[in-house]
């Protein structure tokens, strides 16, 4: 069962569309819980396609209103940029493929990229790694076994219309599951909320890597760099060691 009403979609200057809690949380309260609008796995690009046109018109906007890199929209880091390039490439390729699938649903081939890379877009930015249903590992084993050996086990994810927008900070104050039957996210307080805070997340699973590397991190992935407090800190990168910076180390 899904449990939004704890949470609201607001927007913050400089920062878009953002997650804020509209009552107070104790640690170990559920703050949200939600089915994902598009599930996908990043070994299988078509995928994207696939469920985003099995989804309504509705959902579809929904999908298609969460943030990404347009096309010809520049990326603020050097580093996303190039990632930006190399999804361009995938989703012509991931178009070519779905086109001549029985699924393309009459999809128009000048149009079939761009939505692709659309899609892709969205994945990269909104993205939230899913634990696998027990009907999905029955397709995963017989995909899996089509490719070559030594590749990672394929596992799914998902973007929602709520969780995917919740914050990213280094010191969150909401953990997340996906461990429930009906395949949603889960959000539950990992400290006091109180109502009109912000509900933060961890993007990427790198909380106890050193500052410059989850800033990088972040800049190559996501196309931004923490402003948390913990990153903000006047001392968080003093001394460490940086191949870009004056002797190799961050000055004070």
């Amino acid at each position: 069962m899904e449990y939004t009403s704890g949470v609201v979609v607001t927007t913050r200057q400089g920062m878009g569309r953002v997650l804020q809690a509209t009552r107070a949380f104790s640690p170990g309260d559920l703050v949200l819980r939600e089915a994902p609008l598009l599930f996908y796995f990043d070994e299988l690009p078509n995928s994207h396609f696939d469920t985003f046109m099995e989804t309504s018109a509705e959902e579809q906007q929904q999908i298609l209103d969460l943030h990404r890199l347009k096309l010809g929209e520049p990326a603020h880091f050097t580093s996303c940029e190039r990632r930006v390039g190399e999804l361009e490439a995938l989703a012509r390729r991931v178009a070519a493929i779905w086109l001549r699938s029985s699924s393309s649903h009459g999809q128009a081939p000048d149009a079939a990229w761009p939505l692709a890379f659309e899609l892709l877009s969205i994945a990269e930015f909104n993205g939230q790694r899913m634990a696998n249903l027990p009907w999905q590992e029955a397709i995963l084993k017989q995909q899996q076994a089509r490719l070559p050996p030594g590749q990672p086990e394929m596992a799914g994810a998902a973007v929602f219309c709520l969780a995917s927008r919740a914050v990213h900070a280094c010191v969150l104050n909401c953990a997340v599951t996906t461990q429930n039957p009906y395949g949603g996210m889960s959000y539950y307080a990992a400290q006091p909320i109180a109502a009109g805070d912000l509900n933060t997340v961890a993007y990427a699973d790198s909380s106890a890597a050193p500052t410059l590397e989850r800033l990088e991190r972040l800049a190559r992935t996501k196309d931004f760099v923490c402003a948390c407090a913990r990153c903000a800190a006047p001392d968080a990168t003093r001394g460490v060691a940086c191949a870009r910076c004056a002797n190799g180390v961050v000055m004070p």
